[in-house]
């Protein structure tokens, strides 16, 4: 089983460093993620999704020396769900624990640099297909067993 969440996004506030019990440290901190949809009139709906993020002893104040609000960020971490419980009531809480994180950019004046660094990173790694790589699927041959499956499409 995996738990695993990769995250792109924009730190909303910068990190708040805490001192725990026994010396370890911890960080928290929020990131935006952009996403969005057509509704039924073919209108654009823009959604920001916001992200609870924690991270424990040197990676904490590695990211409270390096890291502030408005920074794009490359995140990977695990899911944690916590319920606590104040009087009756009962609150719940998703996080992100931060295994990774790495800026995707400097900061907020370098929006387009950080464009640049994302696109780049995703063509290394093969999230990119290249005009002249596409393929006319018109040209395609199929293979004579898919020709004969006597399906009517």
């Amino acid at each position: 089983m995996v738990n695993l969440q990769i995250l792109v996004g924009r730190m909303g506030k910068n990190p708040e460093l805490k001192a725990l019990e026994g010396g370890n440290s911890m960080v928290k901190f929020t990131v935006a993620t952009n996403d969005g949809y057509y509704d039924k009139d073919h209108k654009w709906i823009e959604s920001t999704e916001w992200h609870n993020c924690i991270a424990f002893g040197k990676i904490a104040e590695s990211i409270n020396k390096r890291f502030e609000r408005g920074f794009l960020v490359y995140i990977e971490g695990k899911t944690m769900h916590r319920a606590i419980k104040d009087g009756e009531n009962t609150k719940y809480f998703t996080q992100v624990k931060i295994s990774t994180i790495r800026k995707a950019q400097g900061g907020t004046t370098r929006v387009q640099e950080g464009n640049k660094e994302a696109d780049r990173l995703a063509e290394e790694n093969g999230f990119v297909v290249k005009p002249d790589e596409l393929q006319d699927f018109n040209s395609v041959e199929l293979p004579a067993e898919a020709k004969d499956d006597g399906l009517p499409f």
